[in-house]
């Protein structure tokens, strides 16, 4: 819409729509963070299905991949415990 109808209204209201998650303060650390935490979240129920399955050494590795690589995260916290529940 932009490129194809410059100067109208609706390339207008589409150019500002593509740029204002870019201007909004903090966006792309606000982005980056959710990111991570999805990504942790993701090995963090991987981790939780070899535990299930009684493969607990991959469980364990997993674990200690969140706690140490995503430690700032929640489920950092929630991986460090499991570790501590696996011992």
């Amino acid at each position: 819409i932009i490129e194809k109808a410059p100067g109208r209204p609706q390339a207008d209201a589409a150019a500002t729509q593509a740029t204002a998650p870019e201007a909004a303060p903090g966006f792309a650390e606000s982005l980056k963070k959710s990111q991570r935490d999805q990504e942790a979240a993701s090995l963090l129920w991987e981790a939780s299905q070899f535990e299930k399955n009684d493969k607990l050494a991959q469980a364990r590795q997993r674990y200690l991949k969140i706690a140490t690589d995503y430690k700032d995260t929640p489920s950092g916290a929630t991986a460090a415990k499991a570790l501590d529940r696996l011992k």
